[in-house]
């Protein structure tokens, strides 16, 4: 930068958060490999880019290996720093210390003013330009000024490093140096630090045992019920801002009552509270799932406000005595930790409606919140006159709620539908009930459970009777749109159920993400993304935003900021196994190496495959890479109850496969026909049941397959193909397209499974390392010509957002 030369200031000095980057050791990075290096910026850059706009900065410049940024505060932009850090800190696991990048930051708040040709200058300039001098190899430096602008603001943790000069500038400045919570600091000159320990993943990944991609043919769209209600993660930057006074959490409610058996009544009227609050326009409420997690917490309020990202916090209490209910609720400053009021409501249950409203308008009214009329009238509705219909509802609601984290929601769904049907049996006026109803029977259809015509009839009878009661009630709009996503496969009246809510109610995260699950299935990735960044706008440590979005960059294989977003669902739960399992799963497929999986699968206790799925399947994975068969076969053997109830209800067949596969690839060609053979008839029978399910037909392919009967086996394959064609998934449809690599390697094809996928690498979805695992693939593995596919750096190379199926 040329600091003598002063051309006319265009405007006044204004104050901004000022950001530098640049890489360390940029120069011996670019002699040993010039092409390498400048893709890997190219990369770091598009990806820094895209933090800083969601962050709300903007780009001034780049600068060779450097970048230059504006933010309008200090948070703004010292939440962009930690971010991007810790999304380059995660590849250090796995790669080679001459392929790392390793960006320096700088970041200081200062006056700024812009210069003919556009440029900025000011000390807010030149400071930013030296702390980013003095930070280490992946580290962040600040000023006192930001220092003292963001701290109890952001979780991160700051080291000071003294009162520093510099050259051209006048006063001495203390510095600070900083890193997110969690991680360990960086060291000042040092080489690249080593790679911390790294968390895992929440939902159960979209594959079930052994099997690779094909089992996730049939049993995908269960894992994703199973997860969508589980787990949470640490607050990540794009989540509200502190200082935006209608953000709000309200924490579980405890249950005062004698009978601890009634928690199930404290949790559905803070659910019920907390859903009238996320249909306020101008409200962003965070999500019952991620605030589950602070149920007897000893943090503090502030700690809590800080990690959800919201200015207000409500807590409170149920107790429930025969025809009473007490229930106390406390406003809270999040920002200051005081209390703003507290109330006490002792009332007759059958007021239990008009508590909920007194509540939530009290709320309103402290946020300075504007209710409009319908808003009024949506707070003062009283779903039933029927307590005991209402009491169904409350206990269906608990037990969605339980079995979603525990053995999967749809383990559940028989009891759910019994419990709604005596609802709407008590209260035949109850249309909330009547659209769960609907939307209950619509997931049986959409998750493979039962795809008949007659269950289809079931929900939409449901759907349409609550729409004639409640054609106004937005909870019941997203039911609607459930219906019409997972039993219809009408996504333009998903869009248009989904997209009323949004309109009265902007921010409501349930509408959001229903609606990223619309744009999913039609592979519309910018507007998944867009509409998953916003949900996380409003609720950080929502489960299933951070989920989905990390598996549709997974998808286009930017691993970085996939790993980055399961990173921050297990911090919240590091003694979950799944969740750590799940990460290093994805770890491995990013990288190849089972380096990370290994050290952390070292200490956990013998046995502990038994309790959890995800180290199981991950167990069984790493047994192939070893191609110790023997222990495969053990894990097949053990059967996890949440499994095994998955395989109950969603074919035995399939599970035997499993065995035939595991027997070819074990060399065993004699008995893998043998057990081909036996489940054909098998499989037969399930085709009765299920017609049109595609991940049978796939099932049968391969079983016919390893029988040598080439025409059958690509018939079936492509009534596979032509099933998941009509579901309206696009994605799904087009992963099981590809998984006729499967079939054609069992029937000897190699030419063709080989030219499958070369094309396979180059679209979104594919996971080349997942396949040197797939047993269906076992023929392919010492193959030369695979291998070369397998190690080929372009094959794991990220790809366009805008890169077509």
């Amino acid at each position: 930068m040329n600091e003598t030369a002063s051309p006319a200031a265009l405007e006044s000095p204004r104050l901004a958060a000022i950001v530098f980057t640049d890489v360390a050791g940029y120069s011996a990075l670019m002699q040993a490999n010039e092409a390498g290096t400048i893709g890997r910026v190219e990369a770091d850059f598009r990806r820094m880019r895209e933090v800083c706009a969601q962050t709300g900065g903007e780009v001034l410049n780049t600068m060779g290996d450097g970048m230059m940024l504006s933010f309008g505060s200090a948070v703004q932009a010292v939440a962009f720093a930690l971010q991007v850090q810790n999304e380059f800190a995660l590849r250090k696991v796995g790669q080679p210390p001459a392929q790392r990048l390793e960006h320096r930051i700088g970041i200081h708040l200062g006056d700024v003013f812009r210069l003919e040709g556009g440029h900025l200058a000011g000390d807010g300039v030149n400071i930013a330009a030296r702390l980013e001098s003095r930070a280490p190899r992946g580290g962040t430096c600040i000023s006192q000024t930001v220092y003292e602008t963001v701290k109890g603001k952001l979780p991160m943790r700051a080291s000071p490093l003294g009162v520093q000069t510099f050259k051209n500038i006048a006063e001495p400045i203390t510095v600070w140096q900083l890193v997110p919570d969690g991680e360990e600091m960086p060291v000042p000159d040092a080489a690249a630090a080593a790679a911390a320990p790294i968390p895992a993943n929440p939902f159960r990944s979209r594959r079930s045992l052994l099997a690779g991609a094909s089992v996730l043919l049939v049993f995908s769209a269960a894992g994703g019920v199973w997860w969508s209600q589980r787990g949470s993660g640490s607050p990540v930057t794009t989540g509200t801002k502190a200082g935006d006074d209608k953000t709000i959490a309200v924490l579980p409610f405890a249950n005062m009552s004698a009978d601890k058996d009634a928690a199930y009544f404290a949790d559905g009227v803070h659910e019920d509270l907390l859903t009238q609050l996320a249909l306020l326009g101008e409200l962003k409420v965070v999500s019952r799932t991620s605030v589950m997690e602070y149920r007897n917490t000893a943090k503090k309020m502030r700690q809590i406000g800080t990690e959800l990202g919201v200015a207000s916090l409500v807590e409170g209490s149920v107790r429930r005595a025969g025809n009473q209910v007490r229930v106390t609720a406390q406003l809270i400053d999040a920002l200051t930790d005081k209390h703003v009021w507290a109330r006490t409501y002792d009332r007759e249950l059958k007021d239990i409606f008009a508590v909920q409203s007194e509540l939530a308008t009290e709320i309103a009214r402290a946020l300075r919140v504007s209710l409009s009329p319908p808003e009024q009238s949506r707070l003062t509705h009283k779903p039933t006159d029927n307590l005991e219909a209402y009491d169904l509802f409350l206990r269906h609601q608990d037990l969605v709620n339980r079995t979603a984290a525990t053995v999967g929601t749809m383990s559940s769904v028989g009891e759910r539908v019994a419990l709604l049907a005596k609802a709407v049996e008590l209260d035949p006026k109850f249309g909330l009930a009547w659209a769960r109803l609907g939307a209950e029977h619509a997931r049986m259809v959409g998750y493979g459970i039962d795809e008949s015509a007659e269950r289809r009839s079931q929900a939409k009878l449901a759907i349409d009777r609550a729409l004639a009661l409640a054609p106004d009630d937005p909870q019941v709009k997203i039911e609607e749109g459930a219906f019409y996503l997972h039993a219809m496969h009408d996504h333009a009246r998903a869009v248009r159920a989904y997209g009323e809510v949004l309109k009265i109610a902007p921010n409501n995260v349930s509408a959001l993400i229903g609606m990223a699950q619309v744009h999913g299935e039609l592979a519309q990735t910018g507007e998944e993304v867009a509409v998953l960044e916003k949900a996380l706008a409003v609720d950080a440590r929502n489960p299933f935003a951070l989920n989905r979005l990390s598996g549709t960059y997974r998808m286009y294989r930017h691993f970085e900021r996939s790993l980055a977003l399961r990173r921050q669902l297990t911090e919240a739960r590091p003694d979950d196994l799944d969740l750590r399992a799940n990460y290093y799963q994805n770890l491995y497929w990013a990288t190849g190496s089972w380096d990370g999986y290994d050290r952390w699968r070292s200490t956990l206790p013998k046995g502990v495959e038994l309790k959890s799925t995800r180290v199981r399947n991950t167990d069984a994975d790493r047994a192939i890479a070893r191609r110790d068969f023997a222990e495969v076969q053990r894990l097949t053997d053990v059967e996890p109850e949440d499994i095994r109830a998955l395989v109950d209800s969603g074919g035995k067949a399939v599970q035997a496969a499993l065995g035939m596969l595991l027997a070819r690839a074990a060399g065993e060609p004699a008995r893998a026909v043998a057990m081909a053979r036996s489940l054909l008839p098998q499989f037969e029978v399930e085709h009765k049941a299920k017609p049109d399910s595609h991940g049978l037909w796939h099932f049968k392919a391969l079983v016919l397959a390893v029988l040598g009967q080439e025409r059958l086996a690509l018939d079936a394959q492509a009534k596979a193909v032509a099933g998941a064609g009509k579901s309206g998934n696009l994605y799904m449809a087009e992963l099981v397209r590809r998984d006729g690599v499967s079939v054609h390697a069992l029937l000897g094809q190699r030419d063709k499974a080989l030219e499958m996928l070369r094309d396979e690498v180059k679209r979104p979805g594919a996971l080349i390392h997942d396949r040197r695992v797939s047993l269906m693939l076992a023929s392919l593995w010492d193959d030369p010509d695979f291998l070369a596919i397998v190690n080929d750096p372009a094959s794991v190379a990220p790809l366009p957002l805008t890169t077509k199926l």
